[in-house]
Parts: C-alpha cells; structure tokens; sequence
C-alpha cells in the first residue's frame, strides 16, 4: 500500500546474467485507443494510491546488445481502470472529468549505457473485456521501433483483486489473460515481491535492428 510514496532503493537487479547470446525479437502489439502526450519522468502516479511497483525495461537488440539512449515511453490506468488524458479516446477516461484532466501512469525515459530504465508506478486497474497490461513504445531518434503491452501472471491478478485493498472493491478483472486477444505468454512480466511489499515487474524488450 502507499502508491509509489513506499517505492524505495537497493532491490535486486532483475536482469543480472541477461545478456545472453540469444536474443527473440519481441512481439508488436496494437497501440490502442488510449495513448496519449506523454511526460518525461520516472514516478508516474501523480499520488494515486495502489499497490507500489518498479516497473524496469532493459532494451537490446537481436544480438543482445544493449540499446543506449532508446526513448521508453510507458502508459496504463489508474486503480480504478481509468486511462488519463484529455487527448486519449474519449472511451478511454469514460467520460471522468478528474481522469481527463490528469495526465497519471504516463510518463518516458531514455535508456542508459546499460539499456535500461525504471518507472515508479502502480499496479494497474482492469477494464471490461481487457485483461490487466501496461502498453509501452520504444523510439529512437523519435522513429518508432516497437510498440507492445505487457501482462502480469495470472496467478498475481488474483491475488491483488482478492487481498489488496485498493483493488479488492473491484473484483477480479472479467477478462483472464488467456481470453485476451492481445495477450501471449511471451508478453509476460517477471514479477518479484520486495521485502517491503514492492512489486519489482520486469521485462527484456528485444528491438530489430532497424524501424
């Protein structure tokens, strides 16, 4: 609980040993409805409660090597489902004045030497007909090179929506990962629980070599 105000330092790397010599290309996936302008930054909550998360990206090419200076822009909705954004579809903010006017859970960085990068976020809503996911788009020198979403595992879905109680009032999300229509295990976040309660989500992002 605390939003992203419990998010502190000194968590595992959870790309230590990586690299590798093999690298899978990751998947598009639409962009969807709900994007909108952006803000550069690495807390993304604008205080909305909900479960904290360290939400970290490492970005390599098909050779593994590390993408230096790549823009990662991140978006999901709030606890209660709701993306921000006067300029998202308007199905996106369904009609909230508050969420149309906040700009929450948006946010972009660049990758550094080591491609990566981390936001501070929190554990996202679900709406009707869409299991729970982060979208993300990952630019270089402002081309377009990826854009996809990520899932978390089932099993921490139902966990959340049954326990935590931010997300319990809700109820579980009507749609699983497995009825999704964008969902595939290869979108999957690694999640790790912290010490403190932190959720650490996290997730290789394999580019082509050119857009």
């Amino acid at each position: 609980t605390g939003g992203t105000s419990a998010i502190g330092d000194g968590y595992p790397d959870p790309f230590a040993g990586a690299a590798g010599t093999s690298c899978a290309l990751t998947c598009a996936a639409t962009l969807g409805p709900c994007y909108a302008a952006t803000i550069e930054r690495k807390d993304l909550s604008e205080g909305n409660p909900g479960l904290p998360v360290r939400l970290a990206l490492l970005v390599v090419d098909a050779g593994c090597n590390p993408v230096q200076g790549a823009e990662v822009d991140v978006w999901h909705t709030s606890y209660r489902g709701l993306y921000s954004g006067s300029d998202a579809a308007d199905m996106c903010t369904e009609g909230d004045a508050q969420a149309a006017s906040a700009r929450w859970f948006r946010g972009v960085q660049r990758t550094d030497a080591e491609g990566r990068v981390a936001f501070d976020t929190c554990y996202p809503g679900w709406y009707a007909g869409r299991a729970v996911h982060v979208h993300f788009q990952v630019r270089i020198g402002g081309i377009e090179y990826l854009t996809s979403q990520l899932f978390f595992p089932t099993s921490v879905n139902v966990d959340v929506y049954s326990t935590h109680e931010v997300y319990a009032p809700f109820g579980q999300p009507d749609t699983s990962n497995e009825t999704d229509g964008i969902y595939d295990a290869a979108f999957l976040f690694d999640v790790e629980r912290m010490r403190d309660g932190v959720m650490l989500a996290s997730k290789r992002v394999v580019l082509r070599a050119s857009s």
